[in-house]
Formats: C-alpha cells, sequence, structure tokens
C-alpha cells in the first residue's frame, strides 16, 4: 500500500510538472507573438508583415456571416508549430540569426506526452512512464537552449561590468 501511495505521488508530481512546464511555454509564445505584433506597428499600420502572419500571431481566423458581418474567431494552434513559428519571427525582429535545431523532435514527443495526460482516452493515459518523462526532461533542455538562442541572444551583454540593454530595446520594423 505504501509504495501504492509513493508511485501514486511521484505520478501525481510528474504530471503537475508536465502541465506546469507546458504552461510556462505557451505564456512564453504568446507574450513573443505579442511583442512581434506590437514591433509591426508603425503609426497604426502594420509595416513587415503579411495578413496571415498577423492572423497567426493573433491566433485569430475570419468568418464571414450572413447577416455579412466578419466574425473574428480563436483560432487554435498546434504547438509543435507555435512555438517554432513564434521564435522564428521574434528572432526576426531583433536580427537573430535562427534556425530551430534538429532535436525538435524530442518537443513533439513531450507534446504528446502531454496532451495524453490532459485529454487521457483511457486510464493507462494518465500514467508517465520513466521514458516518459525522461522525453519531456530532453525536451524542456531542447526549449530553453532554442529560448536562449532567441529571447537572450545578445540582449544583455557584460561591458566592463556593466551591464547594457542591445536587443531588448532595439527591435528593427
Amino acid at each position: 500500500m505504501e509504495e501504492c501511495a509513493k508511485e501514486g505521488d511521484r505520478q501525481f508530481w510528474h504530471r503537475m510538472l508536465i502541465r506546469a512546464l507546458f504552461a510556462q511555454i505557451e505564456g512564453e509564445i504568446y507574450c513573443m507573438k505579442q511583442i512581434v505584433l506590437d514591433s509591426a506597428l508603425e503609426d497604426g499600420a502594420i509595416t513587415h508583415l503579411r495578413r496571415g502572419e498577423i492572423a497567426i500571431l493573433s491566433e485569430e481566423s475570419y468568418e464571414l456571416k450572413e447577416n455579412l458581418k466578419v466574425q473574428i474567431n480563436d483560432k487554435f494552434i498546434r504547438l509543435e508549430y507555435n512555438m517554432p513559428f513564434a521564435f522564428r519571427e521574434f528572432a526576426h525582429i531583433y536580427d537573430i540569426d535562427f534556425e530551430v535545431s534538429p532535436n525538435r523532435k524530442f518537443f513533439e514527443d513531450a507534446v504528446r506526452i502531454r496532451n495524453q495526460i490532459t485529454h487521457p482516452k483511457n486510464l493507462d493515459d494518465v500514467n508517465i512512464s520513466d521514458d516518459d518523462f525522461s522525453t519531456v526532461k530532453s525536451a524542456m533542455d531542447w526549449y530553453h537552449e532554442e529560448h536562449k538562442k532567441t529571447v537572450w541572444k545578445d540582449c544583455w551583454q557584460i561591458d566592463d561590468g556593466q551591464n547594457r540593454s542591445n536587443n531588448t530595446l532595439n527591435a528593427k520594423h
């Protein structure tokens, strides 16, 4: 009985950690996309983004209704596509060379695991194997490296012991 309780606790904390990590990632992606949209505004007009990119960054889709009014709908974008798109667009506005590294597969597998525990189809779907947890840890390491290549790339440089902001305030338009 005690072993079951310990295993149940471990499973609970693994699920909580996975959910929390993905909530953090989705929040960071949302913020990056908002920064891209804000940086594209110049005198109230979008400067360098195409309409499709604006819709994806805004997570919106549009529909013409019978009354001839345009209805704006929330658009779900799969995380495994949304994340590299947000990184690419964010890197672009700061003139950072960015390519998604080949280990993206870890992230895609981790998204599958997260989806499995948040939308279980059967009782076994809520259990996280050691291999699954290892995959999620590898994906988080990969994600944080990608994050460093974009968000933190050259944002703060050390110059004679003084921190000075570089790219964070100087997005190109």
